[in-house]
């Protein structure tokens, strides 16, 4: 579906024309000749971010299920915290205690 190509200042003219006109492509609105903005549907905007949604909930997917195949060490949330600590100079705190793995 290729986009529709109109300048803002054309745009603001021809508003209510151009939004009836969402239902066959979407408008991409220029400002000195640049893209600035992209007008679509509701429904259209509505399915990319669900498209987008799934694609990274299944990147992380891939990720956690790599990261399973080649953990070869587990270690303790205190140890998580200290080495967070050193490795970035920031000091957590007090952090909850029930969060802790350790009795």
């Amino acid at each position: 579906m290729l986009a529709r190509i109109v300048p803002i200042t054309e745009f603001r003219n021809r508003a209510r024309e151009l939004l009836a006109s969402l239902e066959n492509r979407p408008i991409v609105l220029t400002r000195r000749g640049r893209p600035a903005a992209v007008v679509l549907r509701y429904d259209d905007y509505e399915a990319r971010e669900e498209y987008i949604s799934r694609l990274e909930m299944e990147r992380d997917r891939q990720l956690l299920l790599e990261a399973k195949a080649t953990a070869t060490e587990f270690i303790s949330l205190d140890e998580l915290i200290e080495d967070y600590e050193q490795a970035t100079g920031y000091n957590l705190g007090d952090y909850d205690d029930s969060l802790s793995t350790e009795d």
